[in-house]
Order: structure tokens, then sequence, then C-alpha cells
């Protein structure tokens, strides 16, 4: 990849606005170290059948995060300029993303993946402090325009394809790479839990209840429910049942084909 200054387009450097020069370059900073380690999502896609039971193969996942990227990309440049806003989402988005993209070539995916990098990075710069701090139109109150980390969403992916895979070394390592990122890149505690309960997703799956339940405490502790799966269980009952479940888009993938 080149230089985070390459990134940005003309337009943007034209625009003489934007956040505060630290918040924008930490953003950009997460963002790049986010499309470099993405190839390593790209690099366990390979063109095999869809799975007859629904099970997600690494391109699923790589064409599930794409939508989604591209969709925010979308939203943030509509509440920025005013435009149509993207529809809200339902709860069998991931189902349809996955009917929709399941037969598709891996050169596609990885294509449209990057295309979705493109526009994301290009309305980010475009984007002023101001338009950043808008509260978000769709999901939880409380989220702004632009928050999160963008490793989070990526590193939980990765970690379920490693698990598939029989490496938990790679995925735990992807998992403590996207907690370390969101806490040089964010300083909003919301979002280190989101991290912190990744990596306890992880441990608590792979049977390590002495990692997973400090991490479990710190999520509960961090005002993050709004960003984490809702259960009324507590760390020790959670870790009990032999692990935490997999994310969303697993799930739909599997009742997608009950």
């Amino acid at each position: 990849m080149g230089s985070n200054e390459d990134m940005i387009p003309e337009f943007a450097k034209r625009h003489g606005q934007g956040p505060r020069p630290e918040m924008k370059e930490k953003l950009r900073q997460a963002l790049a170290e986010t499309r470099q380690r993405e190839g390593e999502l790209e690099d366990l896609c390979a063109d095999i059948p869809a799975d007859p039971a629904g099970r997600w193969h690494p391109k699923d996942h790589l064409a599930h995060i794409a939508w989604h990227r591209d969709r925010n990309a979308r939203l943030i440049e509509a509440v920025r300029t005013g435009g149509e806003l993207p529809r809200n989402v339902d709860e069998d988005v991931n189902t349809s993303i996955y009917a929709a993209t399941r037969d598709q070539p891996v050169a596609e995916v990885i294509a449209a993946a990057r295309r979705s990098w493109d526009l994301l990075e290009s309305v980010i710069e475009a984007c002023t402090e101001e338009e950043w701090e808008r509260p978000r139109p769709y999901g939880p109150p409380g989220r702004k325009l632009v928050d999160g980390s963008p490793g989070d969403h990526l590193a939980a992916h990765l970690m379920w394809c490693h698990l598939e895979a029989g490496n938990e070394n790679a995925a735990e390592a992807v998992l403590l790479w996207a907690r370390d990122l969101s806490s040089r890149t964010s300083s909003d505690p919301r979002t280190h839990a989101v991290g912190a309960y990744n990596l306890a997703c992880f441990y608590a799956r792979t049977g390590q209840v002495a990692e997973a339940l400090p991490l479990l405490r710190e999520t509960g502790s961090s005002n993050c429910s709004e960003r984490r799966p809702r259960s009324s269980a507590g760390p020790e009952t959670m870790v009990g049942r032999g692990g935490l479940e997999p994310p969303a888009s697993a799930l739909s993938a599997r009742r997608s084909a009950s």
C-alpha cells in the first residue's frame, strides 16, 4: 500500500476543512492498517462451491464485510450532503447478502471489497469535524456518524475463518491486533470494549476461562451493550456454556439453510 497521504483524493485535499488533524490522522491510520490486514482474509478466499448447509467460506465473510462497509460509506455521505439515506437494514440482511454473493467468483468479491475501501476513504476525507459528530440516523442512540474502530469487524470474521481452519494462533493474533489498533487510534471506552469482547469470545470458545472472564467483566463495565451481543447471563455463565455464540452473520447463514 502507498502512504496514507496517497489515499487522499484531490477533491478532499482542496476542501481545506475537516476534523482536528490528530483525529483524522488516527482514523486514517486505523483505515490503512485495517485495509492492509484485510489482505489476510483475501488470501484465505478460494473459488469453491457454496456450502450446501449454508456454512460460510472466507469469501462469504469478505463479501459480508464489503457490503456493510459500502453501505456505511454511503450512509455517511448521505448525511454529510443531505442526500437520500440507504434504507435501514433488518435482521435478515446478512442472509440476503449471503444469498446474493455466495456464487460470485473470488475475483469479483475481492474487487468489490477494494471498491468499498476506496469509497469509504474518500467519504471520510471529505467530512468535517461537525459532520463526524452528527448522530447516526439508524442504530442505538448515542452513536456518532463516524465512530468505532474499523479493525473490530474484520477481526471478528477473521477469527471465525481461522478457527474453522483449526488455526487458533492466527485467530488470537488478529484479535490482539484489532484490540491494539483500537487502543492506539480511539479514546472511546465503548470502542475499546468491543475489542475486549471479541477477544473474550475467542478465549471462551477455546476453553481459556481464566483469560475470558476479566475481559467479559471489562465489557460489562464499559457501557458498550449496544455494540456487543445481548445476554442476560453473567460472564461465568456465558463461559460455562462452552463459549460465546458466533457473530450474527454466521448464525444468519446457518438459519438460511434450515
